[in-house]
């Protein structure tokens, strides 16, 4: 793992040439240096200059020093134009200078024709340096994790003199790099040339090393050595503390966060935030933050059958470098409370045998403490004659809105009443009771109002029969029967009078004609026997 960091490897000892950019002309005087280099490898060369100035060039010195040292070791003076023109060109020292083994620093100090004088610090270096490289390079470790971030870097810096086996340099500056962060930091070489260094990498980065071009020796680099940041894995526990619960109900969900070490075991991690949520996505997300053993509780409030979910990191906020993690309970079901309104069976009283209809709807609560419809409820219409011992008459389901409606036969008096079923959706509720009479059926049949038509002041005799029912219809003796009369172009009915009934059911009145008008007859009923009315007859009087 060595390599030398230059774009070109030149032979040991030879000459470099460095350019400094300058601009293209000048407007009256000035002078950059464009380059310095020496002419032929080894410890013994003339120098080259290239000089760009705004008037031409007079005199050129050159002090040759080596590189961080401010003592000059040599001066060259005697340069002439080789190529180009005065203001643009190109200037080499007639004599050879002998050069230290290191690396050269050249300041040049030009002079124009008109007395311009300009001296540029290292306008170039001459290397002549060693080269080096590095031994025994070592990154480690290459994997890391959230809590093991620190990384250590060790190895040699060596050289090979001419003729010579490798040596340790000593005093070496080496720094420590990344290309996707900034430096990560710098040593010194040991007297052998060692070196060692920590840093700490929260993520992933390529790293290498390189040592610094002094007065002796030139740069050097490793090669890049890939280093990962690893997540540790994570896992999570949720558990609800029942499998059966009630709509709108609170319960606490607990659970625990821990995280695997690099070395497999398993431990908390504490005090990071979990996020809990109905794993069907009703409700709205806790957020809760673990514990030093990495526990975690959180009060939630029940919905109609669901699981719930722990995730770590929540949605949207990061997790420290852990891997995510995720955890669902048990299917919780909850069932809803749920209420009868509107409860009624009618008509009342109703005639014994004939259908009575009985409606209602049933209401669930709802988390936030309402109420609403609820769908599809299984439920039972009851009956007991004395509200005490009761017997199922009919079970049904009804559709989404809430409401039910049954018909049943009225045998006897008596109360009724709906109770839903525990169906494993609703909670079993039974709601108030109505009680119905059931009574014998009667009926006026065969009224006649007559003569028709009748002359004013003559007699007008109103007759029909009155039954009941039992098992079939027979006469009703011994009853009272109130006869109406409503006069042409009036909406009022005005009672005219009453008449018993005979042994046959048979009932007569006569009464004096005065107008047109229709009569009719009524039955009022009794407590054990229903009202009744006639058809009505009308009847012209002229």
């Amino acid at each position: 793992m060595r390599r030398l960091i230059g774009a070109v490897v030149v032979l040991a000892m030879a000459a470099l040439t460095l350019v400094a950019a300058g601009p293209a002309s000048f407007a009256g005087d000035g002078m950059v240096v464009r380059g310095v280099r020496a002419t032929t490898p080894g410890l013994t060369t003339e120098i080259e200059i290239t000089v760009m100035s705004g008037t031409d060039i007079a005199k050129l010195v050159a002090s040759l020093r080596l590189v961080g040292e401010t003592a000059v070791f040599a001066t060259v003076d005697d340069f002439e134009l080789i190529q180009g023109a005065g203001n643009d060109g190109v200037w080499r020292s007639r004599t050879a200078v002998r050069l230290p083994e290191g690396r050269v620093a050249v300041d040049v100090q030009g002079t124009t024709v008109s007395g311009f004088q300009r001296t540029t610090t290292d306008a170039g270096i001459i290397d002549n340096g060693r080269d080096v490289n590095f031994s025994a390079f070592q990154v480690n470790p290459t994997t890391i994790d959230t809590e093991h971030e620190d990384v250590s870097f060790s190895g040699q810096v060596v050289t090979h003199p001419a003729g010579g086996v490798e040596q340790g340099v000593p005093g070496l500056k080496v720094s420590f790099n990344s290309p996707e962060t900034n430096p990560l930091g710098s040593t010194t070489t040991d007297e052998q040339g060692h070196f060692s260094f920590t840093t700490r990498l929260t993520n992933s980065q390529h790293v290498y090393a390189v040592s610094r071009a002094d007065a002796m020796y030139r740069s050097a680099t490793t090669d890049q050595v890939m280093v990962d940041h690893v997540n540790l894995p994570t896992r999570l526990t949720i558990k609800a503390p029942v499998t059966r619960g009630i709509v709108g109900d609170s319960m606490v969900l607990t659970g625990r966060l821990e995280r695997q070490s690099s070395s497999g075991e398993w431990a908390a991690l504490a005090g990071f935030p979990v996020a809990v949520t109905a794993h069907d996505g009703t409700g709205s997300a806790a957020r809760v933050v673990t514990g030093p053993d990495g526990a975690f509780s959180v009060p939630v409030t029940q919905y109609s059958g669901t699981q719930w979910e722990a995730r770590f990191p929540p949605p949207g906020e990061g997790s420290g470098r852990y891997a995510q993690s995720a955890a669902i309970t048990g299917f919780v079901i909850a069932q809803w409370h749920t209420t009868i309104t509107g409860f009624n069976a009618s008509p009342e009283p109703v005639g014994r045998g004939a259908t009575v209809t009985v409606r209602g709807n049933v209401l669930r609560r709802t988390g936030d403490g309402g109420t609403e419809p609820a769908p599809y409820p299984t439920v039972d219409l009851q009956f007991s004659p004395d509200g005490k011992t009761w017997t199922m008459k009919s079970r049904l389901s009804f559709d989404a809105d809430g409401a039910f409606v049954f018909t049943a036969k009225a045998e006897q008096d008596g109360y009724w009443r709906a109770v839903v079923e525990d169906d494993g959706t609703y909670l079993p509720v039974t709601g108030g009771s109505d009680h119905v009479d059931t009574k014998t059926w009667t009926r006026i049949r065969s009224f006649n109002a007559s003569p028709e038509p009748v002359r004013k002041g003559k007699t007008i005799t109103a007759a029909g029969y009155l039954d009941r029912y039992s098992s079939s219809w027979t006469a009703f003796t011994g009853q009272s029967v109130k006869i109406y009369f409503e006069a042409k172009g009036s909406t009022t009915w005005t009672y005219e009078g009453k008449a018993t009934t005979s042994p046959t059911g048979h009932f007569s009145h006569g009464f004096t004609a005065s107008k047109d008008g229709t009569w009719r007859a009524t039955y009022a009923g009794t407590t054990t026997y229903l009202a009744a009315t006639g058809s009505g007859d009308h009847v012209d009087v002229s």
